[in-house]
Formats: structure tokens, C-alpha cells, sequence
């Protein structure tokens, strides 16, 4: 079985690496619709449309461009400008993409650790897989 490491995975916005990320999380999902009718035994559903969003999380460094590029489309609260394309990479030539925004940030500070910060995106559109 050809398992993977996490140490090679990375995220990129637009085409340069967001600095310090530790992991990263795709969630795809299917809407159906159910067409049972009165005396089926069993449900039966058509296929809807797909979407897709997704977290990444790591280390808050102040010193990141990209990290604070992704903390300003959100931060910036206007829709305008705030959609880029994201990369996640299991390893160096296989990755999830597509168009996301930015809609939450979580920065977390405990004393004995680094500061944290975590990014939740939705895609638009379509989630592209390069495996």
C-alpha cells in the first residue's frame, strides 16, 4: 500500500507556500434529492450539486506575507478581491485546488505554546484533485 507522510504536505495561495501551517483539512459533500414515491420499500435519491470548504492551521508568523495576505481577505470584511486559489499538497506533485474565500480566522494564544491560527475557507466552484 503506498501510504503518505504528513511532513511533505503543504498549503500554497495563489502559487507561494503560507508559511508555518501544520495541517490542513478538505471536506467535499454531494446534496441529493429524494424521489421515493408512496409503496417503495427503499429510498431513492438523485444527485444535486457538489461543494466543498475546508480548514488549515499552523503557526502565526507575522513575518509570512501569504499568511497575512489569507488573514486580510478576511479581516478586510469586503468581498471584493478576497476569492484566490488554493493548493493543498499531500506531497510535492499531488494536491486539492480551486477558488476559495476566506470565512473565519481563529488566532490563539496560551502561555507555555506558539501562537496559533487557523483558516476556514468555502470553495467556489469546482474542487480540482491532482493525484
Amino acid at each position: 500500500m503506498a501510504t503518505m507522510h504528513g511532513k511533505s504536505s503543504q498549503v500554497k495561495l495563489t502559487t507561494d507556500i503560507i508559511a508555518d501551517m501544520g495541517e490542513w483539512t478538505i471536506n467535499a459533500t454531494l446534496d441529493t434529492a429524494e424521489e421515493s414515491a408512496f409503496g417503495d420499500s427503499w429510498k431513492s435519491f438523485l444527485a444535486g450539486l457538489a461543494s466543498w470548504n475546508g480548514t488549515c492551521s499552523g503557526s502565526f508568523n507575522l513575518a509570512d506575507a501569504y499568511q497575512l495576505i489569507a488573514h486580510n481577505y478576511l479581516v478586510a470584511a469586503t468581498p471584493t478581491g478576497t476569492s484566490a486559489l488554493l493548493r493543498c499538497y499531500l506531497n510535492s506533485s499531488q494536491y486539492y485546488s480551486g477558488t476559495i474565500f476566506m470565512t473565519g480566522i481563529r488566532v490563539t494564544a496560551v502561555i507555555g505554546d506558539v501562537v496559533k491560527i487557523a483558516f476556514t475557507f468555502q470553495g467556489s466552484g469546482a474542487l480540482t484533485c491532482t493525484l
